[in-house]
């Protein structure tokens, strides 16, 4: 049995584009296209968790698929731009970089930043809007994701949807 997703339930822009929280999270995140995320170690090829969120929304990684916090994502493509949306209620929050250094789950308003997905599935800021974000790769600070300064970072961490 397939489901269909209702035109009404989809969210538009004044320019009738979908919007980066297109998909409104009443619906079941499977079928809206959202999927848990592990994550690995770029070097060592380690699993390091599942991603997922704190109760503040900074990134954390968890040990198992099934506690609660981890998070439901799907990337989401506005105006050229590629954001990672995690499904929140009564809209999606995006990953971007909070204060030091910190990755956190903004909303629209602000602390959400687009994202380039790299052939080696680590995710770095999108330079376009500022030069300091050049190169800021997630890595793991002691379960805490955070954006290195740069690439050169021993810890970064690579993902993959489950």
């Amino acid at each position: 049995m397939s489901t269909v997703l209702d035109p009404a339930l989809i969210d538009h822009d004044a320019e009738g584009a979908l919007h980066p929280g297109a998909l409104r999270s009443e619906l079941p995140q499977i079928v809206a296209g959202y999927r848990k995320m592990k994550a690995f170690d770029k070097m060592t090829g380690d699993m390091k968790g599942w991603l997922g969120s704190t109760a503040n929304m900074n990134l954390y990684m968890y040990d198992s698929e099934d506690d609660k916090h981890v998070a439901w994502v799907r990337f989401a493509d506005f105006k050229d731009q590629k954001w990672l949306a995690r499904d929140t209620t009564p809209n999606d929050r995006f990953l971007g970089l909070a204060t030091q250094g910190y990755a956190t789950w903004g909303l629209t308003g602000g602390w959400n930043n687009p994202i380039i997905w790299h052939p080696d599935h680590t995710i770095s800021l999108d330079p376009k809007h500022d030069a300091s974000l050049r190169n800021r790769f997630l890595y793991l600070y002691k379960g805490y994701c955070c954006f290195s300064d740069d690439g050169s970072n021993s810890n970064i961490l690579r993902f993959e949807f489950a």
